[in-house]
């Protein structure tokens, strides 16, 4: 067998391990997308892709390389990076767990732009993998209440005549393990002022994707913050001489779950791609892109089906 031959059996012996850890791909025939254009079931479809994206950003969590079995070390800036997906996976799998009854649509809202944001934030690390202080300074800023609190909890004290309560010294304990993990002193997060790499739209831009900013960062914004605009239109309806409170549940159809899919899939290959090689790898790679295709597709055939409608 000659090395190409070789490498392509590797390679489908992977997609076969593969489809038997997380499940074969979900179809997405013409057939199908018709059915879905006749019974407005989009939305069906959408939740069984983003299901699949979900098991699939799991594996990648886990994704590693190693001679000795069981034994994972990552450095702390790939780690940095795999912490990263993993709250992705965790907050993907919070949707899905949301979206099953089709209710919780304000909260599938709020932790939708947590997984654009995460994943934003990992793209933007990957592209500066080779700056270890961007790593440095996304630490620091991190750390910042950290030493807020450890400030605050040690001028207590001195007020207190130096009398130190159980749970002041079990917070001091936890800030300082916190700091000894993370490789940086409480004096550099005390200096770090501001963002640790500009504003989210210079991290988008620095993608190449700021056009996504008002979209997916601003409007998501309104429900995170429970600000005006959220509340008038989720939370409120009008009545004749101003409003009424309104506690139903917004339905959840689908409607971003492919788009949110797509940004957590597209951090996860950047991440794959930068890390990691051979034909296991390449075939997570292969069924990312392949799943990519098919929810582009099915959102597409939605945008076509919701024209024709409009026009009918």
């Amino acid at each position: 067998m000659n090395a190409d031959a070789h490498a392509q059996r590797l390679r489908a012996l992977a997609a076969a391990d593969l489809s038997a850890l997380v499940g074969p791909p979900i179809e997405v025939t013409e057939d199908m997308l018709s059915s879905c254009r006749s019974k407005n079931t989009f939305g069906a479809l959408a939740f069984e892709l983003y299901k699949e994206a979900v098991k699939l950003v799991g594996v990648i969590c886990i994704h590693h390389v190693t001679t000795e079995p069981y034994i994972v070390q990552l450095n702390r800036n790939q780690a940095i990076c795999a912490g990263l997906l993993v709250r992705i996976s965790k907050l993907m799998l919070s949707v899905t767990k949301l979206s099953s009854d089709t209710e919780h649509g304000e909260t599938v809202k709020i932790l939708n732009r947590c997984i654009i944001e995460s994943a934003v934030t990992l793209r933007y690390l990957l592209l500066k993998k080779h700056d270890p202080r961007v790593f440095d300074r996304f630490v620091e800023s991190s750390l910042r209440p950290e030493v807020e609190l450890y400030d605050f909890i040690l001028a207590n004290v001195e007020k207190n005549n130096g009398r130190m309560l159980g749970i002041e010294d079990r917070m001091i304990k936890s800030i300082l393990d916190t700091f000894d993990k993370s490789g940086i002193d409480r004096e550099s997060a005390r200096l770090k002022r501001g963002s640790w790499a500009g504003s989210f739209r210079d991290r988008l831009s620095a993608l190449g994707m700021e056009e996504v900013y008002v979209a997916f960062q601003m409007v998501p914004s309104h429900a995170v913050h429970g600000d005006w605009v959220d509340i008038l239109k989720e939370h409120l309806v009008p009545s004749v001489d101003g409003f009424e409170v309104c506690t139903e549940w917004r339905k959840t159809d689908g409607e971003m779950l492919g788009t949110v899919a797509n940004f957590a899939i597209e951090a996860g290959l950047k991440y794959l791609y930068e890390y990691f090689e051979g034909p296991v790898t390449l075939a997570l790679k292969q069924r990312l892109d392949d799943l990519m295709y098919r929810i582009n597709k099915t959102e597409l055939s939605r945008d076509e089906w919701r024209e024709i409608d409009k026009d009918q």
